[in-house]
């Protein structure tokens, strides 16, 4: 059966400088293949504790898959946040003078040019501070509950923004009160977010909060500022109206980075070599299109329960494969995923370096170790050493068993 990455679900890529040599340093990559669909999000993931375990290793300096694959902000994004400040600085003026009118103008320019510029935004930053002013504005014509309504608005994105009373008045301190009071009495709802391809890292409001496709809960009702961010694609920016229903879903479409695309149609070829031992053509390739000596390229499949690497490390120069290592894990029920995933990146470094590398300082007794002490080919963890009975022929152990049995008189019936 013919090997074939999903189309939807891309390679991720970090790349990794390795310092072995002060004459003449190795540059060094991972890139992980996602084999179907439901892998996208994991390989993000995954590539995430990995570049985790290359910072933490002697001689090795990691460079982050955005850098190499591209993970651009759109011009036209940070062509309207500069717009957004423009506006938002002429309608604070226009307020310090007494113009009401003209800076409520200003603002609701400001606020024009927002949705445009979310993608541009890592906080809630401008959009917050022109629905701050715009409220102030409002409230200073007599037009309080238009005030209190973009007060609404804001308070969704941020409860705890602060006002001062000494610019916007004591009237615009007590409305706030008001409406915050509101808001603790109304509902909270659910949000879908999901990404095409999936595994976008999630921002709303400026707040992290996973990798798509993701449940947010307990969200305010109102428009909130959506981005996404994906190593080889294009950051997406949203104003997204959250509506009042108890369950709501954002979608976002990601295009692809020309560092990206160059790679992507060779990608099937690559897979298939690793997973059968085939001449690894396309997979040496791939040296002079990342212009590096060496990369450690990974697949990843998933199950519902299980996601498994297949990893090996090649080193272009030579054209020759220096280690492979498989493993599968299952599940996160302790938080150990990350550690786990860190030391198996551990083993296939200390194998590909003769096992006598090291990471850099550190307080986890574990990370001075390469790994290899106590892990097996097929577990889906990092595991203690056998206990001395596991050591034991099965024979020997049903004979003790058969004896205690006797002797406590608790034999099978």
């Amino acid at each position: 059966m013919r090997l074939r990455p999903s189309s939807l679900a891309p390679a991720v890529l970090a790349v990794l400088v390795s310092a072995q040599s002060l004459a003449a340093p190795r540059r060094t990559t991972v890139l992980l293949i996602p084999v179907d669909k439901n892998s996208s999000t994991q390989a993000m993931r995954f590539t995430e504790y990995l570049e985790a375990a290359v910072g933490k290793r002697a001689n090795y300096t990691l460079k982050e898959a955005a850098q190499v694959l591209g993970d651009s902000t759109p011009t036209a994004a940070l062509e309207a946040r500069k717009r957004v400040i423009g506006s938002l600085s002429d309608g604070k003026k226009k307020f310090a003078e007494g113009k009401f009118d003209e800076a409520e103008s200003a603002l609701r320019t400001a606020l024009i040019d927002v949705d445009n510029s979310a993608a541009a935004m890592e906080r809630c930053g401008e959009y917050c501070d022109t629905l701050a002013w715009l409220a102030g504005s409002q409230l200073m014509k007599g037009d309080e509950q238009g005030a209190r309504d973009v007060l609404r608005n804001l308070l969704a994105v941020d409860r705890s923004y602060k006002f001062d009373s000494a610019v916007f008045g004591k009237n615009m301190i007590v409305l706030v009160k008001e409406v915050q009071k509101t808001l603790a009495h109304d509902a909270l709802v659910s949000v879908t977010v999901q990404t095409s391809p999936p595994g976008g890292r999630i921002y709303i409001d400026g707040n992290y909060k996973g990798y798509a496709p993701l449940t947010v809960e307990r969200l305010p009702v109102g428009r909130h500022l959506l981005r996404v961010e994906r190593a080889g694609y294009v950051t997406f920016g949203q104003l997204a109206e959250v509506g009042g229903t108890d369950e709501s879903s954002l979608k976002a479409k990601l295009l692809a980075t020309p560092e990206f695309s160059t790679l992507e149609n060779s990608l099937d070829k690559v897979a298939e070599e690793i997973e059968h031992g085939e001449a690894a053509n396309e997979l040496m390739k791939l040296g002079a299109k990342l212009r590096v000596d060496r990369a450690i390229v990974g697949l990843v499949r998933s199950s519902e329960t299980r996601v498994t690497l297949d990893c090996v490390l090649v080193d272009f120069a030579a054209k020759k494969k220096l280690a492979r290592k498989t493993r599968g894990f299952e599940g996160d029920e302790y938080g150990e995923l990350q550690k786990e995933v860190e030391r198996f990146g551990n083993l296939l470094m200390a194998e590909a370096d003769g096992g006598k590398e090291k990471v850099k300082n550190s307080s986890d007794p574990l990370d001075s170790r390469s790994g290899v002490e106590d892990w097996d080919e097929e577990g889906s963890g990092g595991g203690n050493r056998p206990r001395e009975d596991e050591d034991k022929p099965k024979k020997d152990k049903e004979k003790e068993k058969s004896k205690k049995s006797e002797e406590s008189g608790t034999g099978e019936w």
